[in-house]
């Protein structure tokens, strides 16, 4: 209870006073090793200027009003961050924020959606709603079914985030249509010929083909998983192989260089030279 109440001390006093801020991590296709996505993700700047990750206060998002203060925020960082880059005549294609059940239950998410990027003069389209399957569970209200069909409706993407490590996983592509499975990262660094992680990673793949759901490959980390989800295709992966988050200037300074769209973009440099020439994958 100590570590929820200062958590949430901290972070109202950081919104508040402008120290939370986003910061993005690309996501990138394998098949031409360029950005056509990010992950918006919050960060904090403590009192002594240290930049802290979500993973160190996500204790205060336990608290409704702190959790409904913070997506707020981020959609107006999100929202302003699109319209600066397409302003400076780059490829901004979609951005993905997390959500969570607080903010369905609220009853006006798809509200705050329209007003944020309205504001900028933005259209929906440019905005992915990343949805834990904690929240998928246990909703027979259809509080959040219904948000998901009214946000899909608006041209919002949904995907269903940390897929495979709730309970019953494959019922809620029954029940909650997606558009995005983002496979979990501990199945992405366990992938071995050996190892069962192989056998449904591979699955999953073949499984969202036969839905016509797209798949994002998280926690990518090393060339060799690279190969391997390539050759299982795996057509987008985001982690630390290709960008850890970064700060706003540098996801600009990334999009030029690498941005699908980009005049005279270029591959990311794994994917460029630890894989050799990369052939299509058809999807879907």
């Amino acid at each position: 209870m100590a570590l929820r109440r200062d958590s949430v001390r901290d972070v109202t006093e950081a919104l508040r006073e402008g120290r939370i801020d986003a910061h993005y991590q690309p996501v990138v296709r394998l098949d031409s090793g360029l950005i056509v996505g990010f992950e918006a993700l919050s960060r904090m700047t403590n009192d002594a200027g240290k930049v802290l990750p979500a993973s160190l206060f996500q204790e205060a998002f336990a608290d409704a009003r702190v959790a409904s203060e913070l997506t707020d925020c981020m959609l107006t960082l999100v929202a302003l961050d699109i319209r600066r880059w397409l302003d400076q005549g780059l490829p901004v294609k979609r951005i993905g924020l997390n959500v969570s059940s607080v903010d369905f239950y609220a009853g006006n998410l798809a509200l705050k959606l329209q007003a944020s990027f309205d504001r900028y003069h933005l259209p929906l389209t440019h905005l992915a709603l990343d949805v834990t399957e904690n929240v998928y569970m246990g909703q027979r209200d259809r509080v959040v079914s219904d948000g998901i069909a009214e946000l899909r409706a608006k041209g919002v993407r949904v995907a269903l985030d940390d897929f495979g490590t709730g309970f019953a996983a494959l019922t809620h592509l029954l029940t909650m249509p997606v558009d995005v499975l983002k496979i979990d990262q501990s199945f992405v660094r366990r992938l071995a010929p050996t190892d069962p992680s192989a056998a449904i990673v591979r699955g999953l793949l073949q499984i969202a083909r036969d839905l016509g759901i797209d798949v994002v490959a998280e926690g990518v980390e090393t060339s060799e998983q690279v190969k391997t989800l390539h050759a299982m295709g795996c057509l987008m992966a985001q982690g630390y192989a290709f960008a850890k988050a970064v700060p706003r200037e540098n996801a600009a300074a990334m999009l030029h260089l690498h941005g699908d769209g980009s005049v005279g973009a270029t591959p990311f440099p794994l994917v460029a030279t630890g894989r050799g020439p990369v052939p299509s994958v058809a999807v879907g």
